[in-house]
């Protein structure tokens, strides 16, 4: 089945305590069911639940998602949700941004609390299509980006998931063909403007040439800010080579008159001998 044949869907994220199915739990779920054939845009079905993981939320986790023991003390358990969560998804399948981490810790929670599981259920991976098509593997911040996806407030779950949902309605209305075409360097640049022209190459080459790192400007605004300081800098610094030097001629001036009238009075002493 491609991505032009499917038509409801349930996209899926989670946050995690950590990386373990069989150790960590799920934090917070996102769930979201849409119609990718559907003109309708009202928005897709979300559902989310901040979850008590009943394990220790581990300080390198928070740093990466925010989520704290103290945001999910007294929350329900995974337990609690899992029968509502096994009949929200049904038989659709599943999609998602690395969609075998999400689904993974998804099928483990079910097992673990004795609901059937979704494993062998379709699923479709947004990451590895974008990887394909673009020749490296994007996350998912990148592919928002490069394709000018606006992404919602709210919870970390409910964002990714909503973006992940979009990024699957490109896919289904798009040939990947031209998905695989896209410039590679539309971005939003440091000021906000979303398709920003793209750095050229002779800019990337003077960047280069100038001692900078080309692989910092994605824009021509960027590649020009770049160029600029790079040129001042340079100007600046053989300025301070100059006033050094200037400043160092100065000084061995008044020693190279000393030796000269050191040598002078020297001949003088000789000469009064011999006369």
């Amino acid at each position: 089945m491609t991505w032009s044949d499917l038509r409801e869907v349930a996209v899926i994220e989670c946050l995690t305590t950590g990386h373990n199915v069989k150790l960590d739990r799920i934090l917070w779920l996102a769930v979201v069911l849409l119609d990718l054939q559907s003109d309708d845009d009202s928005g897709p079905a979300v559902f989310e639940a901040l979850l008590d993981p009943r394990i220790p939320v581990p300080a390198e986790a928070t740093l990466i998602h925010g989520v704290t023991a103290v945001h999910v003390a007294g929350q329900r358990h995974f337990g609690q949700i899992a029968q509502e969560v096994r009949d929200l998804i049904g038989d659709r399948p599943v999609v998602g941004f690395n969609v075998q981490y999400a689904a993974g810790f998804l099928d483990a929670e079910m097992g673990r609390h004795g609901e059937k599981t979704f494993y062998g259920a379709t699923t479709h991976d947004i990451q590895a299509v974008l990887r394909d098509a673009w020749g490296y593997r994007p996350t998912l911040s990148n592919a928002v980006t490069r394709l000018g996806i606006r992404r919602e407030e709210g919870s970390r779950a409910v964002s990714d998931a909503v973006a992940t949902a979009r990024l699957a309605r490109i896919l289904a209305s798009m040939p990947l063909d031209t998905l695989a075409n896209l410039p590679g360097d539309r971005w939003v640049d440091e000021d906000g403007d979303h398709g920003a022209a793209p750095a050229t190459r002779s800019q990337l080459a003077t960047i280069r040439h100038l001692g900078g790192d080309p692989g910092r400007v994605k824009s021509t605004r960027q590649g020009d800010k770049m160029i600029d300081a790079l040129r001042r800098g340079m100007r600046e610094k053989t300025s301070a080579m100059g006033e050094n030097s200037a400043e160092s001629t100065g000084a061995s001036i008044p020693r190279i008159e000393g030796v000269w009238l050191v040598a002078v009075v020297l001949a003088a002493i000789a000469a009064w001998f011999f006369l």
